[in-house]
């Protein structure tokens, strides 16, 4: 997945990146963030990556509520059902169900817009040139 640099014209760091701009390269987003600076007559501007957000579960747990449920239900034969699932069984059904509520998100219209901003650093205006 390539990255994606964002750019929030303000003179302190942001705690929520507003409509921020897009850029395919890092070069770009600074480039556009010196003219658009100078242009709002501000000194510095944020840059940073965009991390899109993956829904992610502890394996165990669901296991384990699986496990204590069954007991709950049928009581003392269950107690060891599915102690016996290795890590690769475990993997494989952790991707499954990733994938299961990835497309069920998407079936019923529950996916989200927002994300984490990371590598964020104020870029000075003053401290570069375009094109230098």
């Amino acid at each position: 997945m390539s990255k994606i640099w964002l750019v929030q014209i303000q003179d302190y760091e942001p705690d929520i990146w507003n409509f921020p701009e897009e850029f395919s390269t890092r070069k770009k987003a600074i480039e556009w963030g010196i003219k658009e600076a100078k242009s709002e007559g501000s000194r510095c501007f944020w840059l940073g990556q965009k991390e899109e957000y993956k829904p992610d579960f502890c394996i165990d747990t669901f296991l384990e509520k699986i496990q204590e449920d069954a007991y709950e239900e049928v009581g003392e034969v269950a107690d060891d059902y599915l102690n016996d699932v290795n890590q690769d069984e475990k993997d494989t059904l952790k991707k499954s169900m990733l994938q299961l509520f990835s497309d069920w998100t998407k079936r019923f219209c529950k996916t989200h817009s927002f994300y984490k901003v990371t590598d964020t650093q104020c870029v000075i205006v003053e401290n570069f040139k375009i094109g230098g």
